[in-house]
Order: C-alpha cells, then sequence, then structure tokens
C-alpha cells in the first residue's frame, strides 16, 4: 500500500544550470510534479537562467546571495533552514525528499526538531576533494571535513531511504557512512525520453547550421576537454583520411578549452571543428540529434571510486545515436549493443570505434536508432527511475 501522499521537495542544485546536477534535479522535479501535482511543494534556489517547469503553484523560489563561494554556500543553507522549518511547522508532509551538499548541518537541526520522515537521492561520496589541501589551509580542511563526515553520517542513517546512481557510489556510501544496505538502492541517472528522441542527423544540421559536414562526431555536455574534446582532436585526422567532409561538434565549456582551440588552429583543422560553447539545457536535444556518432570519456582514477552514470550517454542513446565511451559503468552500451567502449588514451581504438559506427549504412543506422529508443524508454527514463525510487521508498516507510 503507497504510504506518500503529500511530498516536500529540497534543492539545493540550481535547476537552470546545463550541468549534470541542473539538469537531473530539473527532469526529477519535473516527473515529480507530474505524479503529485498539487500535494507536492517545492523550495527551490532561485535559478540564475530562466526554467519551464510543470507546475509554479506551490513552489518557493529562495533568494540567492553573491557572494563569494563559502559564504555563498552558507547563505543558501540558511534559506533552506528557515524554509523547511516554516513549512514543517505550519503543514504536514508524508515525506521530505534532499538532494544533500557539503556539510548538510540544516538537516541535522531540522530532523531533532521535527523528527520528520525523509529520503536522500542521488547521494555522494562528500567533500573527497578536501584531502587534497595544502599550506595552512589543511588544518582547516580537516576541521571542515570532519564536520562533514559527522552531519552526512546523521543524514544518511536517518533517512527512511537513500540512492545513489553507481553501484561504486553504493558501495562506498555505505562503508564510508556505515549506511546499513536495507536503507541504500542504486538509481542510475535517467533521461527525459520525451525531450531526447531520433531524428535523422542530416535534418538535424540542417537547423543548427551545419549543413556542410557530411558526417559529425561530437561531445555534448559539462567539461568538454575532460571528456571528449581532446580525444576527438587527436583522432581528426585519421578520420579526414577515411570521411574528408567530417566534423567534429563540441558542445559546452570549461577552462581547458581554450588551449584546444588554439592546438586546433596550428594544426589547421579549424574548419572542422565546432566549438560552441555552453548552450541551453533546452537546445541540448537538437545538438545531439545533428550527431552520428556521440562520446562520453571519463577519468580512470575517478571510474575507479565512484563508477559512471554518465547523462550524455543517456541522452544520446534516447536520441538513437551510437555511443563510443570509456568502461567503468557502462557496459550495458556493449551488452545491448547500443555502442563501443574504449581505452580513450588509445587513439587507435578510440578511431577505429568511431569508425565502425560511422561505417553503418542507412538501414543500419535506421535499425540502431529504434534499438537504442526502445532501450531508453523502457530503462532510462525519469519516470522509470520515479517508480524505482517510490516502490523503495514505500517499502522502507512500511517497515518503520
Amino acid at each position: 500500500m503507497e504510504k506518500i501522499n503529500k511530498v516536500l521537495y529540497v534543492a539545493y542544485n540550481d535547476l537552470s544550470l546545463p550541468n549534470g546536477p541542473g539538469v537531473n534535479e530539473y527532469e526529477f522535479l519535473n516527473a515529480l510534479a507530474l505524479r503529485f501535482g498539487p500535494k507536492l511543494t517545492a523550495l527551490l534556489i532561485e535559478p540564475i537562467n530562466q526554467i519551464k517547469l510543470h507546475d509554479r503553484s506551490n513552489y518557493q523560489f529562495l533568494p540567492r546571495a553573491s557572494l563569494p563561494a563559502p559564504f555563498n554556500h552558507l547563505f543558501n543553507q540558511f534559506s533552506i533552514f528557515w524554509s523547511v522549518f516554516s513549512v514543517l511547522r505550519h503543514s504536514s508532509v508524508d515525506l521530505v525528499i534532499f538532494r544533500i551538499t557539503f556539510m548538510p548541518w540544516f538537516l541535522f537541526i531540522l530532523h531533532k526538531l521535527f523528527r520528520f520522515k525523509y529520503v536522500i537521492k542521488t547521494a555522494g561520496l562528500g567533500a573527497e576533494n578536501l584531502k587534497s589541501i595544502g599550506g595552512w589551509r589543511k588544518f582547516v580542511a580537516s576541521v571542515l571535513g570532519v564536520l562533514d563526515r559527522f552531519f552526512t553520517r546523521y543524514a544518511l542513517n536517518n533517512a527512511v531511504a537513500v540512492d545513489a546512481c553507481t553501484s561504486q557510489l553504493v558501495m562506498g556510501i555505505m562503508r564510508k557512512y556505515d549506511v546499513p544496505a536495507h536503507k541504500i538502492i542504486k538509481v542510475e541517472n535517467a533521461t527525459n525520453t520525451d525531450k531526447f528522441r531520433p531524428q535523422l542527423a542530416v535534418d538535424a544540421r540542417c537547423q543548427i547550421g551545419l549543413a556542410n559536414f557530411s558526417k559529425l562526431v561530437g561531445y555534448v555536455g559539462g567539461s568538454p576537454s575532460l571528456r571528449g574534446a581532446k580525444e576527438l582532436i587527436l583522432v581528426l585526422p585519421e578520420l579526414l583520411e577515411v570521411y574528408p567532409g567530417l566534423g567534429v561538434l563540441i558542445v559546452g565549456y570549461d577552462r581547458g578549452l581554450a588551449d584546444l582551440e588554439k592546438n586546433v588552429i596550428e594544426a589547421g583543422l579549424d574548419k572542422h571543428i565546432i566549438f560552441t560553447g555552453s548552450v541551453p539545457y533546452s537546445e541540448v536535444p537538437k545538438y545531439i540529434s545533428s550527431l552520428d556518432v556521440g562520446v562520453a570519456f571519463d577519468d580512470w582514477e575517478k571510474l575507479k571510486i565512484t563508477g559512471n552514470s554518465n547523462q550524455k550517454i543517456r541522452q544520446y542513446i534516447s536520441s538513437g545515436k551510437p555511443v563510443v565511451a570509456s568502461p567503468g559503468g557502462n557496459e550495458f552500451l556493449e551488452n545491448n549493443g547500443l555502442g563501443n567502449l574504449v581505452d580513450h588514451t588509445n587513439n587507435s581504438a578510440v578511431a577505429e570505434n568511431l569508425l565502425y559506427w560511422l561505417n553503418l549504412s542507412e538501414v543500419e543506422v535506421k535499425k540502431h536508432s529504434h534499438l537504442a529508443r526502445e532501450y531508453a524508454e523502457n530503462h532510462l527514463s525519469v519516470d522509470g527511475a520515479l517508480e524505482r525510487r517510490l516502490v523503495f521508498w514505500n517499502k522502507n516507510l512500511e517497515c518503520l
């Protein structure tokens, strides 16, 4: 029997940003709104950019501060604390949904005051980057690390349920924070299968002004210089030997792109490479649709610790595109004929795998698009991920 009727959702992330957390929470909130309607209340940090939300009637937007990073973080936590305090003081909810951030002291105090039921979605391993801080700041970082571990452990262990997006994160959270196995589940990142739909690459390229390219490979997402742009540039000469009219599309921005753009010009490859910079999330589907093959690579050391539940890969698949990616959580690509896994430091292997998909006939492209789309609808949708969470949450509520 379903016990969840009235829900409060609290988001620390800016849902208007076209990055992983922003897109993840934006799509989750819209799926939640469709499921619960007026029985959902949402507390959101005021977005920087305009976003289209399913229903704003029960949404409260919290003020955003323009302060240095540590103080901005603290201000946002105070805003969340007082807003949740007000809601819990004046109304009752069956469940509060959090995606927690660094040192969630506000959740510790709120739970001590109200003893409400809550869940934590898309949990991580906390402030691992504090370990790399040196010099006089090392002492401050160590104190903050202890506080973060204390508040995060409390938040996770007192939750009705917790989910993380990879098996590595699930096991890491259980070890680091002593979270019992019955409280945590893996729920992989999902995508909006209504927004990301198959379209002929040739038609999509006409829409974005890239009709001059006969073939197009690329990366669409955050941190492009670390996740595929560099590798695509390195293998471009080899791809051009087979497809002289081929182009490389890089959508997204990070500081590392400046050096890559300089290298492209020096190598005389700038006519074949398009850098768009960051684009609004609403524009992302047409850029993905313009590709013949999408790539998504990641750092080996990171993959060992956190695994991989790359949102871009799921968007590529939902759009019917083949994927060339790093292993470490992406084995389902090869197991289901959706793409290939490759050591991204091996240029020859990257080029070989890209050419495999570029060489598909029109009939084979359509067949693959249908296969990928069917898989996305059955396994990668935001609605499906929400349903898995609801089943788990209700199961744990019944055991209280």
